[in-house]
């Protein structure tokens, strides 16, 4: 279903994977639609995305902001469309994931273009909470630029003033073969399916006869023994249930003959564990010893936050998918959003209020459930009481129809 409601999307990629290319093709397309630069769609660069052209993103017009209300002051009631390259360097203390989730409730597309990691293989600035609220990820990759090296990168490291991209292999400074695994992501909210395309992938490795393993989360047992994995309608293959990444790599380096690693429910695997160090290094291991990895998980709560370690794996993917189904309530627009319900009394059901605990494993309604789930999109997703707690930019944008 093609999407109808405003989204975010986020371009990520490291340094010299032709982000400003990529927003100059943006840019030159919306201005051949009939798009002005703040007259109906806004073009914002933050100070430090591509310091030699100031006030420039190719040949188009770019404001220079370094702080997210200056952006929001500049969105009148015209603006349907807002570009921000470097969004990343803004920080999310100061309001930029807040800012772009009230601009696309309101009705408005705002497209992004930043760093996906920092020169010691983490996250860069504001990127990961960015990712959990995006509703499009396009990875953008470099050429190596280690000797010959001609591998895709997806990284950056920093030599004396200036940084160069990396494939795994030369970031990680590794000697004799190289060792290059790739990183899969498939989020997308609950009943789109994540665990059923997991299950379609594995009956692809069995029938090649592939060395692999399957993770999932230990506690989730919603609809199936544990070692076991389920989708919804009941389906299920053998998995090993896990509560930290440790636990992952540990196995897996065990077993020097596996060559792909599936891993479900990566919201909840490392989520009380100290931030980063739950499931992203484990996995960020295992990708520089040479790991294919398909991660399967949630990258926002129900009240559309940052949910466990499934972002921060998107920014180090080299591949993301944003899966989504049709909402069940409008049945004309994509699901988005994973709406919390409260089942009272075995009579009524109503949205969960907006602040409420993160882990709270819940299936469908017909189980019968105290919490359950439902997949909707953007425009019907509800909470009981105020709607989404203390976003400083509540209220502060018109209602695009």
């Amino acid at each position: 279903m093609p999407y109808k409601l405003a989204k975010f999307t986020l371009f990520s990629g490291p340094v010299k994977s032709r982000k400003t290319f990529h927003a100059v093709r943006v840019l030159n397309s919306a201005r051949a639609s009939g798009f002005k630069h703040n007259g109906n769609f806004l073009v914002v660069k933050h100070p430090m995305d591509d310091v030699g052209s100031p006030g420039k993103i190719g040949g188009h017009e770019a404001y220079v902001l370094e702080h997210p209300n200056g952006i929001a002051e500049l969105i009148t009631d015209e603006t349907r469309a807002i570009l921000i390259s470097g969004i990343s360097h803004f920080k999310k203390e100061e309001g930029i994931v807040d800012l772009v989730d009230s601009l696309v409730r309101s009705g408005r597309n705002v497209i992004g273009y930043g760093l996906n990691l920092d020169s010691e293989g983490w996250p860069y600035g504001s990127m990961a909470d960015l990712m959990a609220i995006s509703d499009d990820v396009k990875v953008l990759k470099a050429i190596c630029g280690d000797g010959f090296c001609e591998l895709p990168a997806g990284r950056s490291i920093k030599i004396d003033r200036d940084y160069e991209p990396r494939c795994v292999t030369h970031f990680s400074k590794q000697g004799g073969r190289p060792r290059h695994g790739k990183l899969m992501v498939k989020t997308g909210p609950m009943y789109v399916g994540k665990t059923t395309t997991l299950g379609d992938l594995v009956a692809e490795e069995e029938l090649r006869q592939n060395e692999f393993m399957v993770f999932n989360y230990a506690a989730d047992n919603r609809y199936s023994e544990t070692g076991k994995c389920a989708t919804h309608d009941r389906a299920e293959f053998d998995s090993i249930g896990v509560t930290n990444g440790q636990e992952v790599y540990d196995r897996v380096i065990r077993n020097p003959n596996v060559k792909t690693v599936f891993i479900d429910e990566s919201q909840f695997i490392g989520l009380k564990d100290e931030p980063l160090k739950g499931l992203y290094m484990p996995v960020h291991n295992l990708l520089s010893e040479g790991y294919d990895i398909v991660v399967f998980g949630l990258a926002r709560t129900y009240n559309r936050k940052r949910f466990g370690e499934t972002s921060a794996l998107m920014c180090l993917a080299d591949e993301v998918e944003v899966m989504y189904g049709i909402c069940v309530d409008c049945k004309n627009h994509p699901s988005t959003e994973s709406q919390r319900m409260i089942h009272i009394k075995g009579k009524s059901s109503i949205p969960a209020p907006f602040e409420g605990e993160i882990e709270v494993v819940g299936g469908a309604e017909d189980l019968g459930r105290e919490v359950f789930y439902r997949s909707v999109c953007l425009r019907d997703l509800k909470f009981d009481g105020a709607s989404y707690g203390d976003n400083r930019y509540n209220g502060r944008f018109n209602q695009l129809e």
